[in-house]
């Protein structure tokens, strides 16, 4: 990777190569970093169903998928909204609908700056309809560690 001033550029749209100057470039983007095939919830499921995948796998944020098309978002945030009383209540009358998506294609800094933009914690990746993944601040902060890890190792 070329370096300018310590840090390695990152050419942040395609697939590995070469940049003008023949020095290898890294791409990352979605795709890469996601979690394919995550665990999700129908619209009619409780929402102490949802709320028990989530405990289980450790996640705050779960897809709504509806004969296998995301229909919404479920959060953590979304369940605390309506109590230990209410936890019966459908998810679909919690989820956001329209949830904001990404390609496995889009690059890792637009997912980034989507997530800051926006002060969500996920965005549910999606191809020619379908969700094949999601994607978490938690999967940017290791993106990061991995390339300070490597550019570390260069530099030694």
């Amino acid at each position: 990777m070329k370096k300018k001033a310590g840090w390695p550029i990152l050419f942040l749209s395609g697939l590995l190569g070469t940049d003008s100057l023949g020095m290898e470039v890294g791409f990352m983007i979605a795709g890469d970093r996601m979690t394919k095939n995550p665990v999700t919830v129908s619209p009619r499921d409780t929402l102490a169903v949802a709320q028990e995948k989530m405990r289980a796998g450790e996640f705050r944020q779960i897809p709504v998928v509806d004969h296998g098309r995301l229909v919404g978002i479920l959060t953590d945030r979304d369940i605390r909204k309506y109590g230990r009383h209410n936890i019966v209540a459908s998810v679909q009358s919690a989820m956001t609908e329209g949830a904001i998506t990404a390609t496995p294609a889009t690059p890792l800094e637009e997912v980034a700056q989507i997530l800051l933009r926006h002060k969500i914690g996920a965005l549910p990746v999606v191809e020619k309809e379908e969700l094949v993944g999601i994607i978490s601040t938690t999967d940017i902060l290791q993106a990061f560690v991995d390339l300070v890890a490597a550019h570390n190792l260069k530099a030694r």
